[in-house]
């Protein structure tokens, strides 16, 4: 789908940050591919983690990450059936676009 831009009118990410409490929240984002979410809303949490089974989409979600906000964003590659994290170690969990 070359030239195809994802959620061009970029509800997707107002309708997430109209209706999720992300101020001060740590926040896991599953699936989180090469970012896209992630960099949308980083600069409204505490902490964000992002993972995703996909090793070189993990490599291209580093590259991307906001220098800014490097302090904030991690990037694990994982699988949402066994994900490497405590039960309540996340107040938010996203997933989007994935299957």
């Amino acid at each position: 789908m070359r030239g195809v831009r994802c959620d061009p009118e970029r509800r997707e990410a107002r309708w997430l940050k109209r209706y999720v409490p992300w101020q001060d929240a740590r926040v896991l984002e599953i699936g989180c591919g090469d970012g896209r979410v992630t960099r949308k809303i980083a600069h409204q949490v505490h902490a964000m983690v992002g993972v995703d089974i996909n090793k070189e989409y993990i490599i291209k979600a580093h590259r991307t990450r906001l220098r800014r906000l490097q302090d904030k964003i991690r990037f694990l590659i994982a699988s949402a059936v066994t994900l490497p994290f405590s039960d309540k170690a996340f107040d938010v969990v996203v997933l989007s676009w994935s299957y």
